[in-house]
């Protein structure tokens, strides 16, 4: 996968063959390379780009912008933040930021933290509906917080 960034921008998802940029637009994601992404269009070409082969199985990604937890993150951005975390390693919120390229290190990691770690049915997720703080607010702090994070 090809990320183009500005600085202090997020990291943008190009197309490995013709890198267009296709973060928020339908992409095919191989699952047997490495962060590889196509654009319909190559995909749909055949395009291969070593190691990558157009015989490989693929999965189609599509962003879906309805929230699950916070207003401000999309189905998407949830799943992708996850498998960041996954992928990249827990804390390491630049490489997991750039894991997706829809959010900066500081967004993903007070997410997390709002979200999972402070989510008073841990380690479920906090429901939208509770989330009752403003932006930049932070909801108390669950009293089992410190016990789940060592």
């Amino acid at each position: 996968m090809v990320l183009l960034s500005e600085k202090n921008a997020p990291s943008q998802i190009a197309c490995d063959y013709c890198w267009q940029t296709i973060t928020n637009t339908f992409r095919v994601h191989c699952v047997e390379c490495n962060d590889f992404h196509l654009c319909f269009h190559c995909f749909h070409s055949g395009a291969q780009v070593p190691p990558h082969e157009r015989t490989h199985a693929y999965r189609i990604s599509a962003p879906v912008r309805a929230p699950l937890f916070e207003r401000s993150w999309g189905a998407d951005e949830e799943l992708a933040l996850l498998e960041g975390i996954n992928v990249r390693g827990f804390g390491n919120w630049s490489s997991i930021a750039s894991h997706f390229g829809t959010k900066t290190e500081e967004e993903c990691a007070h997410h997390w933290e709002l979200v999972y770690a402070l989510s008073p049915a841990w380690p479920l997720p906090t429901p939208l509906d509770d989330l009752h703080c403003g932006p930049g607010e932070t909801p108390k702090r669950n009293s089992n917080i410190n016990t789940r994070l060592e």
